[in-house]
């Protein structure tokens, strides 16, 4: 199970405390040498540990530990979300037909659906003609866009229809390329013209038909008008193992957030929605985003037509005060479970928008947790044991001093059991608080500790009994300041001094 957190880290110099000591009991064999009854002190640990010190002892799946501006230690995690990319809400540009019953006529070009068109920027396809004649002579025809122009100048076919005899007389041009041409429109209308002389003297004919169709049209950029359209985003889930702890109890964090963070190029009103956001434990039990934020949308900004080809960023941020974050992350989480959806133009206005073919939305999920709250939690730990106490101890006694700068503390019992796991005996007569939490000022940081001397003493025949255990079960409680009443602050500086020290009798 990974350290993740303080909470866990507490037990670093908890088991540090204890187990020295049991490893000293087991190196005293040497001692069927000594012939006299003497008192030796052993001097067992004299360390100091910081936050910062477990913090690089740890892991963890935290994208980032790093620190609030205030010093308060945080940890971050993120993930990258699902994406919504500009082919998911519009499709392929179809093939589109149009005729010319005149010599001049304005055809309505609606082949985006969803967008008023104003401006089409292709990047392929073709223009194809067909020309129906009844005139029995050559023709030369010149057919012009004026609204589909590149460089400047429209799109314009020049043809000669060669007369054949009969009448009327069907006439096929082939594809003509109009990759980088520029459709731009008025009310989604664009104005074509033809004219048809004969060859031989130049006089003007009416033709029979003049029509064809745009084919294979891919756009580069396309601005407009677009109507309200509604779109969701897949579902995505956060790992987080900040509550991987194995502790049974409450924990409240004072001030976290969590921010979903957008990346939009599209030049596009978009309001986006959070469908779900539902935080599951390891137990299974659940808890849904609700407040101002589960029921407000949130606009997302968006580059302008001067900032074609660029993106800009927004973050939606849950925080204490807009929505239920801290009761969702009291139980614990180790995931998060998320699902964004969106709505283009939603107040239908007539503002000009645009979109490019790699236009997207991308998202991302980032939790950052200030270690900042308060906890109240139980935990055991049980191991095997062999002390082999040689018959020479006649007694021991240990003397603890902790000055403890985190504000944290923590009470603990060891229980002797034997195979049965029946308890023989313990190491205190009650739980005993081997760590005084530090006291903290009015905006929970540690002020200065009070070192705490804790003091055990082991007979000769509660020495005999904890030689017949066979395992040692371990229960602490950890509570911070004020016993888990009062928010504190975590710090990598806060530090806890260990000193322990052993006195053991023996005799010949």
């Amino acid at each position: 199970m990974r350290t993740t957190m303080v909470l866990r880290w507490l037990l670093l110099p908890m088991v540090a405390m204890i187990l020295p000591s049991c490893n000293q009991l087991d190196s005293v064999s040497s001692i069927d040498d000594i012939e006299i009854q003497a008192d030796y002190a052993l001097p067992l640990i004299n360390s100091t540990t910081t936050i910062k010190d477990l913090i690089e002892a740890s892991d963890t799946e935290a994208t980032l530990i790093n620190t609030t501006s205030d010093g308060t230690l945080a940890f971050n995690y993120s993930s990258t979300g699902p994406e919504v990319k500009s082919d998911q809400l519009f499709t392929d540009l179809p093939d589109f037909p149009f005729a010319v019953p005149n010599e001049r006529a304005t055809v309505a070009v609606e082949i985006f659906p969803g967008v008023q068109l104003e401006t089409l920027d292709l990047k392929s396809g073709t223009m194809e003609f067909q020309i129906i004649s009844s005139v029995t002579a050559d023709v030369d025809v010149q057919i012009i866009f004026s609204n589909l122009t590149k460089n400047g100048q429209p799109f314009t076919v020049t043809e000669q229809l060669i007369n054949q005899g009969a009448a009327p007389q069907e006439f096929q041009i082939a594809p003509i390329d109009v990759s980088g041409y520029s459709l731009t429109l008025d009310n989604e209308e664009m104005t074509v013209e033809y004219i048809a002389t004969k060859v031989s003297d130049g006089s003007a004919v009416t033709l029979d038909v003049v029509g064809g169709w745009g084919r294979n049209w891919e756009y580069g950029f396309v601005a407009g008008n677009f109507t309200t359209q509604e779109f969701g985003m897949e579902e995505d889930t956060l790992v987080i193992d900040l509550f991987d702890l194995g502790f049974d109890g409450a924990l409240t964090l004072a001030d976290p957030q969590l921010n979903l963070v957008f990346e939009n190029s599209f030049g596009l009103d978009v309001q986006t929605r959070i469908s779900q956001l539902t935080m599951i434990n390891a137990a299974g039990e659940s808890i849904s985003l609700s407040g101002q934020i589960a029921e407000e949308g949130f606009l997302l900004d968006a580059p302008r037509l001067d900032e074609v080809g660029s993106s800009k960023s927004s973050t939606l941020t849950l925080n204490k005060n807009n929505s239920n974050i801290v009761e969702m992350l009291a139980i614990q989480p180790q995931k998060i479970i998320y699902q964004l959806s969106g709505e283009i133009n939603s107040d239908n206005n007539s503002t000009t928008a645009f979109i490019q073919p790699q236009s997207k939305i991308t998202t991302s999920i980032e939790a950052t947790v200030p270690a900042y709250g308060t906890f109240k939690m139980q935990t055991a730990q049980e191991t095997d044991v062999d002390f082999g106490q040689p018959d020479q101890l006649k007694s021991a006694s240990f003397k603890l001093i902790t000055t403890n700068g985190m504000p944290f503390g923590a009470q603990v019992q060891f229980y002797f059991l034997d195979d049965n796991n029946t308890i023989l005996d313990s190491l205190f007569r009650s739980q005993e608080m081997i760590l005084s939490a530090a006291p903290v000022d009015a905006d929970g940081f540690a002020e200065t500790p009070t070192p705490l001397t804790t003091e055990i003493e082991v007979p000769a025949n509660r020495l005999a009994a904890m030689n017949l255990s066979k395992k040692m079960l371990m229960k602490v409680n950890l509570a911070t300041t004020n016993d888990g009443q009062t928010p504190v602050r975590i710090t990598p500086d806060q530090a806890l001094g260990v000193k322990l020290g052993a006195i053991l009798s023996i005799e010949e």
